[in-house]
């Protein structure tokens, strides 16, 4: 069944015995004045006013567009959260990531003048090494040109420590144990046959360790609750608000987010959506929102963004203008209520005589 009302008076001008049937577009072609036409994001409606009415805009409907959108990412979100049927890996730096924290916790051993003196020397040796002038050096580090002279000219264990020195002569070797999947420092110091001894590759990792040493603990807690398997699901609600929002006290939605940055794209795509169709000033265009949605690398969310583009001029027309498809769901709502006070006895013919004939508060 479908039926059409004047946004302006709010009556009901036509009721049909079909959903997508050819009376429509007949009906819609005897009024060419017709300027504008408010309806949900269907295709078979948006081809039918098309050919009826070519001079006329569309309108796609606010609410519809949201809860579309709501209801494609809600499934995305849950089969995040409940698709893994194993346990989840735990992460491991990449050797440079691993070498870079290892510099770190050697640039901060010892008091703060000692640490500075490092790291200044470590730093102009390696960009002297790149092809640097002394100049170049003292311009970049804004040090006097003196000072980098001096650093050049100094001997290595003048400067560092004996601890540091162990720690940078073994630097690459340590880098690559820890990429392989070893974060201990008692399986490290086994895998170095004690080259460096335990002390020092504690001393050495500190920070890595503090790092990875959380990672783990929130995959371990996920690992549990997949381990469960019969874990309270989260109601869609609660997904949908937390896709439209970006806040939620779930802590299932939040390990979700930590532990898979694309989560945070899809949010930020489905609020940017909601706030341009509530011409919120911050608010991106279509173009600039599908361009978005490009980022995300959601399949979902990609062919939504396909629904989006193929409908964009009545998409635009949504908040562009004041119209939306609300006078005509508050209709259809009421007219069901008609039909049910009728016990479902009467045909289409009684009905459409009640409804756009009929006193009661549709008239």
């Amino acid at each position: 069944m479908s039926a059409i009302v004047d946004h302006y008076t709010r009556q009901v001008l036509a009721m049909f015995d079909t959903r997508y049937g050819s009376e429509i577009g007949e009906w819609l072609e005897k009024r060419p004045y017709i300027k504008l036409v408010s309806r949900d994001g269907c295709w078979k409606y948006a081809s039918i006013i098309k050919e009826a009415l070519p001079n006329a805009q569309q309108c796609s409907d606010h609410f519809h567009l949201v809860k579309g959108l709501g209801d494609n990412m809600a499934d995305v979100i849950r089969k995040m959260i409940y698709k893994p049927k194993s346990n989840r890996l735990y992460p491991y730096p990449s050797q440079e990531e691993a070498k870079q924290y290892i510099m770190e916790d050697l640039y901060d051993m010892g008091v703060e003048k000692h640490r500075k003196k490092v790291r200044n020397f470590i730093h102009i040796k390696r960009m002297y090494e790149e092809g640097n002038t002394i100049k170049e050096i003292s311009e970049k580090m804004n040090i006097r040109p003196h000072q980098v002279y001096m650093f050049l000219n100094t001997q290595m264990k003048k400067i560092i420590t004996k601890d540091q020195m162990e720690i940078l002569r073994n630097v690459s070797e340590l880098s690559q144990i820890i990429s392989s999947g070893y974060i201990t420092p008692v399986t490290i110091a086994k895998k170095m046959e004690e080259r460096l001894s335990r002390k020092l590759i504690c001393r050495a990792t500190r920070k890595l360790r503090a790092k990875y040493t959380m990672l783990r603990a929130k995959i371990r807690i996920q690992n549990e609750i997949i381990q469960k398997g019969k874990e309270k699901k989260l109601k869609t609600q609660t997904i949908k608000s937390y896709i439209m929002t970006g806040k939620t006290n779930s802590k299932k939605l939040i390990l979700l987010k930590e532990t898979n940055p694309n989560v945070d794209n899809i949010i930020k795509a489905c609020i940017a959506f909601k706030n341009m169709l509530a011409c919120k000033e911050d608010a991106p265009d279509v173009e600039t929102w599908l361009q978005m949605v490009k980022r995300c690398r959601c399949p979902k969310l990609a062919k939504y963004a396909e629904t989006v583009k193929r409908d964009m001029n009545a998409i635009k027309n949504t908040y562009l203008t004041s119209y939306s498809n609300g006078i005509m769901e508050g209709t259809v709502n009421k007219i069901k209520a008609i039909k049910r006070t009728m016990y479902n006895r009467a045909g289409i013919e009684l009905l459409r005589a009640k409804v756009i004939y009929g006193s009661h508060p549709l008239n």
